[in-house]
């Protein structure tokens, strides 16, 4: 994911298959009024009753993008939070035209990077974005191809945590 600023609006670029995509998406349909797509593109145009809403959704997408890229950048931050009142558009990349996830990951480590955690976490914080994501991505509540194929690798990310984590307390 990756986040840029221009005088017009505010431009999120997600890879299709990302773990953020379903997130971003149906944050800005469901609980955004006015947004809309337009081909592999979404825009949400904003409205004076979510200001806050839209101040602190763009907060968190700042916050993943840092953590994701482990860089921090306050002044982009303050930018991010001024130009809140533009429209959001969320562009939707193929993952064919470049890889989104470091090929340099262990396996283990894509568990986590999967599960939005980090190895310090206690299984019981991992279990909390675990069953978030769970939900997200329950095939009960958006059934396609795509999100069934993310709801089973989110089940097995949590399981290999799960177990690493308990080879740890039992050595």
């Amino acid at each position: 994911m990756q986040l840029r600023l221009s005088e017009h609006c505010i431009t999120v670029d997600l890879y299709e298959h990302s773990s953020h995509f379903l997130h971003v998406s149906q944050t800005l349909s469901k609980h955004f009024s006015k947004s809309f797509w337009i081909n592999k593109t979404l825009i949400n145009l904003p409205t004076q009753k979510e200001k806050a809403k839209r101040k602190e959704f763009l907060t968190s997408l700042y916050y993943t993008c840092a953590f994701n890229s482990q860089t921090e950048n306050l002044d982009f931050l303050q930018r991010l939070i001024a130009l809140h009142d533009k429209p959001i558009k969320v562009v939707l990349r193929n993952n064919n035209t470049a890889s989104h996830k470091p090929y340099y990951l262990s396996p283990l480590a894509k568990c986590y990077a999967l599960l939005e955690a980090t190895q310090e976490e206690s299984l019981e914080s991992i279990r909390k974005k675990y069953l978030r994501l769970v939900k997200q991505y329950h095939p009960d509540s958006t059934a396609t191809s795509k999100t069934v194929g993310m709801f089973q690798k989110i089940q097995e990310a949590y399981e290999t945590i799960k177990n690493e984590k308990h080879k740890k307390c039992a050595a």
